[in-house]
């Protein structure tokens, strides 16, 4: 969040110098929407409601701690240290939680309303080009920062990379999984 509210400021107030305001903001902005997100589904009172933001989680947590293993060096910050030890220990207990609940007895309904095919169509559209998007950023962060419209490192093209794949999961999520319920 503070990446977001103080993007001309990333390089003194986040875990790592990020250069590029519009890079801070764009992360800062993804921290605030997956903060709604995790909020919702926390609030929902069965588990296939609440399920939508598991794998965004997943890409993103497992995303953004390659990008800082790749880069260590560059988070020696007391901020950087919160940080690696916030993404080595999230990607576990998620997991753990993650397989209590599957293997807990029951079913998980479909709602039994569809999402409109216009909608339907423009998330599938969303996941294929967001996630084209991001692999580029994450795997070739060199030839990504080539076309991207402002300036970025590797480390900043790979977390971008992975907040775009993030997004991208959670539309092909609600296309796989056509549910109305899901969409709030």
């Amino acid at each position: 969040p503070q990446a977001f509210l103080l993007a001309d400021h990333a390089a003194t107030f986040f875990a790592w110098p990020i250069d590029a305001p519009l890079s801070a903001a764009f992360i800062g902005a993804s921290f605030w929407a997956a903060g709604v997100l995790i909020f919702w589904s926390a609030r929902q009172d069965t588990w296939v409601r609440a399920r939508v933001a598991i794998p965004a989680v997943a890409v993103v947590v497992t995303t953004l701690l390659a990008a800082t293993l790749r880069h260590l060096e560059t988070f020696s910050s007391p901020l950087g240290l919160v940080w690696i030890e916030v993404y080595a220990l999230i990607g576990p207990i998620a997991a753990v939680l993650l397989a209590l609940q599957l293997a807990a007895p029951g079913a998980d309904p479909h709602s039994g309303r569809r999402i409109p095919p216009g909608l339907r169509t423009g998330l599938a559209l969303l996941a294929g080009g967001l996630g084209a998007a991001g692999a580029l950023l994450f795997v070739a962060p060199g030839a990504a920062a080539d076309v991207w419209p402002w300036p970025l490192t590797e480390l900043t093209s790979m977390t971008l990379g992975g907040w775009l794949g993030g997004i991208a999961i959670t539309a092909a999520y609600l296309v796989w999984f056509d549910d109305r319920a899901d969409l709030g």
